[in-house]
């Protein structure tokens, strides 16, 4: 059952033509309230968007914007366009279309021709909706103040011209700035310059942060496997791991821009790349293709932890030292980003991917910074004579 409620006398208690807290901009409603209901609520998000057509009280050329009531956002009069596609049939005319998708799992979600019918759309409640969007936020949270004080501990406290403190500076300052771009601007879907903006910072970063991965796995491989000191220069680290990515964002905007316009690289639901035209393959793949090579080495590398560590013949002690040095290394190698192939196939998958990568960069602070002994004891050292 569905049930539609309009109000056509409400405007005066909600936005009148004054202008918004802060800003020197005039907004007033201009058309009536809409509430619509459906009971008993659907297990799964529709398959398609139910799409409002307003017809306006006062026809005008005022920019429009569509909104929905959000008693517990910080929108103007508790109004947010969060999330919501605006588009002009008449001078009369709007129609109004919203979803509130904001999770990590999107990023992965390659199975849709059409955006809206996309298997992480189809296969996600309202509530699953919420609680992955609630996990991505607490989780980024989490990795934006641990790659903070990472970057600076590994400035402050290490070598800075060791060639691992340059990884993992690159690698959390990669996934830091993803973080903020997702945070700042996943549903800026009104703004179609700032839409593909975003969305083309956030593919550069994480492409860079998984060039990094990369390094880090094979800089690993060498130490633990090949007993090898890297001394390698340092800027080829950086011109792979900043040029790279760079050279692909800019390939996959001017393919779009060629063959289907340049506001058709993004999704209508959110700010990332759109699955209509398969450009989101070339993110895809190119994670796939690296997180692939970092299982290779995460494999080899534990079977030579384990015969270093003197274990073969205890099989309980070398499954814990197996599973310690998996999980300790996993941050860096992000091979948990393979979760995101399965994502379509069941929602527990999308859990899992959201709680595990949302979080890589406390992760990697947690191992790789709070645990490192070298960073512990220069601070110790630095407190110790701050103290005196």
């Amino acid at each position: 059952m569905v049930v539609g409620v309009m109000y056509k006398n409400l405007t005066e208690l909600f936005i009148s033509d004054k202008k918004t807290r802060g800003t020197n901009k005039t907004r007033f409603l201009n058309s009536i309230i809409m509430s619509v209901e459906i009971y008993p609520e659907p297990a799964d998000v529709l398959l398609e968007n139910i799409t409002l057509v307003f017809k306006h009280m006062k026809a005008g050329g005022r920019s429009r914007e569509c909104v929905f009531w959000d008693m517990f956002g910080d929108g103007p009069e508790g109004w947010s366009a969060q999330g919501c596609f605006t588009r002009i049939i008449s001078e009369s005319q709007t129609e109004c279309k919203c979803n509130h998708l904001t999770h990590f799992a999107v990023l992965m979600d390659t199975t849709a021709s059409k955006d809206e019918n996309s298997r992480v759309f189809q296969l996600t409640s309202k509530e699953d909706d919420r609680i992955l969007t609630v996990l991505t936020r607490v989780g980024m949270a989490l990795s934006l103040a641990g790659v903070s004080v990472t970057i600076i501990s590994y400035i402050r406290l290490t070598d800075r011209q060791a060639p691992m403190s340059h990884i993992r500076v690159g690698l959390t300052s990669c996934i830091g700035a993803g973080h903020i771009f997702f945070f700042a601007g996943i549903d800026a879907t009104e703004n179609k310059a700032a839409c593909v903006t975003v969305a083309a910072l956030m593919q550069y970063f994480l492409m860079a942060a998984f060039c990094w991965m990369l390094v880090e796995g094979a800089c690993i491989y060498l130490f633990v496997v090949k007993v090898y000191n890297i001394n390698y220069k340092i800027c080829r680290f950086h011109g792979l791991c900043w040029g790279l990515p760079a050279v692909i964002v800019t390939a996959s905007l001017g393919i779009v821009a060629r063959e289907d316009g340049i506001e058709n690289y993004v999704s209508d639901q959110y700010c990332w790349i759109s699955s209509r035209n398969k450009i989101i393959w070339i993110f895809v793949s190119f994670v796939g293709l690296i997180e692939l090579i970092n299982i290779a080495i995460l494999v080899r590398v534990i079977k030579e932890i384990i015969t270093i560590q003197h274990v073969k013949d205890n099989q309980s002690e070398q499954i814990r030292v197996g599973v310690r040095a998996c999980v300790v290394l996993t941050p860096l190698l992000g091979v948990t980003w393979l979760i995101g192939f399965l994502s379509p196939l069941h929602i527990a998958f999308s859990y899992v991917f959201v709680i595990l990568n949302s979080t890589q960069g406390f992760s990697i602070f947690f191992f790789h910074c709070l645990r490192n002994n070298e960073i512990r004891e220069r601070f110790k050292r630095r407190l110790r004579q701050a103290q005196n």
